[in-house]
């Protein structure tokens, strides 16, 4: 007696079971992104040059100690400062031509350039370097209405030409009787460098 095959072929999985049949991967999900945008770069604040008219007047007071003429190569306009502080206007273009011809003024400081628009003529004229503002020209004042322990605390702080400019003009106080302190002598020969009493011999 033959013995009777009960196997499916395709056997069907039981009510309930799970199945064990892998199922598909499914695909990674790709999210679209905004490209990524440049910073924007700042618009860079320029400095404005300011704005001087030729014709324009500018203080010019004098820091030589003695008078001082200044003579136009171009135009044979003659200023004369008769002593040292003394204050005459000048215009740009009369500066500019100092500067161009006889650069001496700025680089000795025998003129400096006061008052409200003398910076603004300075840095259009390009007189910067030369140290003739209003603040320099107060510093070179305040020697003399500062104590001897203040002037010997300035020392370093002037030119070679500035020194010799306060030299000659602490000599002339001196000859005037404006500066007799033995202490104050000795402290502007100590910041200037010059031996003041030896020129009153």
């Amino acid at each position: 007696m033959s013995e009777t095959n009960t196997k499916s072929k395709n056997p069907k999985a039981a009510p309930g079971a799970k199945s064990t049949k892998p199922k598909p991967a499914a695909a990674p999900k790709t999210t679209a992104e905004a490209p990524a945008q440049a910073p924007v770069a700042k618009a860079t604040e320029r400095k404005k040059l300011p704005h001087v008219d030729d014709k324009e007047y500018v203080d010019v007071v004098s820091g030589y100690a003695g008078g001082l003429v200044y003579v136009s190569y171009n135009t044979r306009n003659k200023i004369e400062w008769a002593r040292c502080g003394d204050v005459n206007p000048m215009t740009v273009e009369e500066l500019r031509e100092m500067r161009n011809t006889q650069r001496a003024f700025f680089e000795n400081h025998w003129v400096y350039l006061v008052g409200e628009n003398a910076d603004a003529v300075i840095s259009y004229l390009q007189l910067d370097k030369y140290g003739v503002g209003s603040q320099q020209h107060e510093k070179m004042e305040n020697i003399f209405h500062a104590t001897p322990e203040e002037v010997e605390a300035m020392k370093g702080s002037f030119t070679q030409a500035e020194l010799e400019n306060i030299a000659h003009r602490a000599f002339g106080l001196m000859q005037d009787g404006a500066i007799d302190s033995n202490r104050m002598i000795d402290a502007l020969e100590l910041l200037t460098g010059y031996d003041l009493r030896g020129e009153l011999e």
